[in-house]
């Protein structure tokens, strides 16, 4: 089918999912990524809930699992007063962010799409037929206490670090983290941080704050890794208070609303919000509806589709980070087992 053409700006996972869905309905795409692949980011690198079928369903599960993807299983949360484990109903799965964009770019360029790696966008005037998939929804300040709260993201992998499940949270005053078996003897560490200040030389201080939201068992564990110093990345200026959307503008993925990552649904979120959106922007393809149609239509699915989900995940972090008795009793409360059945359900649908 010849149509009008699709620019997507940004090539992450919510960029090359919608190209390779708009590529199965023969929509011409065209991908503008600003870096290249493959790279790291920063990523907990686990996927859970309804983006598993879509990729499933776009025939690229061989091919993940040939580059690594794990099936995790089992989970335990961490503070420094409680801890507990249970099992995932459906496992989740756990793959290197890198590897999964090489994946779907290469995909993306098979079903012939053009992808331009090194390619930057002026954002400011998206016109039709463009769809902004790239960057997060950022923020300078919060109203919490006047001063405004600084979000930074972490991210690393490391060797020598045995874990005590499939996926482990840990909470403490600096913030939360996640770890991941990435398989190999390798972990994914992926961690959000919060303070009202900067955070002073985050590159070789990373590994302290860590430490001072660690148990006292993972603080020394945490000691004995051995750090793959080139996959360190990080990330500032994040916003989990929900997006504001500009009429006739299409945003997709992280750049369009940011759930928080103790969810374990950032790539899931990504990935479902270019399958919820590429019936509609096929259509425009196909002269069936006018661009603004088409975005007004898929802005009120992504709303329908997410806004429960990421109200009950900022809730959920707020209460985290307040480490008051509220936490205290989540915590105690999350090891039961229907809670935490409630808590899965409630951010993956």
């Amino acid at each position: 089918m010849e149509g009008q053409p699709i620019t997507i700006i940004g090539g992450g996972l919510a960029g090359l999912t919608l190209a390779l869905l708009l590529r199965k309905a023969e929509v011409p795409v065209t991908v503008l990524e600003a870096g290249a692949y493959p790279r790291h980011r920063v990523c907990g690198e686990f996927i859970s809930g309804p983006g598993q079928p879509i990729l499933e369903q776009l025939g690229l599960l061989p091919t993940l699992e040939k580059a690594g993807l794990r099936h995790a299983q089992s989970v335990s949360f961490h503070t420094t007063a409680h801890r507990w484990t249970s099992r995932l109903r459906h496992p989740g799965w756990v793959v290197p962010r890198h590897a999964l964009d090489a994946v779907l770019a290469n995909a993306v360029k098979n079903a012939g799409a053009e992808l331009r790696t090194h390619a930057r966008a002026m954002l400011k005037d998206a016109g039709p037929g463009e769809v902004l998939a790239c960057g997060h929804a950022r923020a300078t300040l919060s109203e919490e206490g006047g001063l405004a709260w600084r979000y930074v993201g972490v991210k690393v992998h490391a060797r020598n670090l045995p874990l005590r499940a499939d996926l482990e949270m840990h909470c403490g005053p600096p913030g939360y983290f996640g770890l991941c078996d990435l398989g190999d003897g390798r972990v994914n560490i992926c961690a959000l941080l919060r303070s009202r200040t900067t955070f002073p030389k985050l590159g070789t201080g990373w590994r302290d704050i860590l430490e001072s939201i660690a148990s006292s068992d993972l603080a020394g564990r945490l000691k004995n890794m051995v750090v793959d110093e080139d996959s360190f990345c990080a990330t500032a200026g994040m916003d989990y208070r929900g997006s504001a959307t500009v009429p006739g503008e299409l945003r997709i993925g992280d750049s369009r609303e940011l759930i928080a990552p103790v969810t374990g649904n950032g790539m899931s979120l990504a990935i479902e919000s270019a399958s919820c959106v590429a019936p509609f922007v096929a259509a425009y393809a196909r002269g069936e509806l006018t661009w603004k149609r088409a975005v007004a239509r898929a802005n009120s699915e992504l709303r329908r589709r997410f806004r429960r989900r990421t109200a009950v995940a900022r809730a959920l972090q707020s209460i985290l980070f307040s480490h008051s008795p509220i936490q205290r009793q989540l915590v105690r409360l999350g090891s039961r087992e229907p809670v935490w059945r409630w808590l899965i359900q409630a951010t993956r649908s």
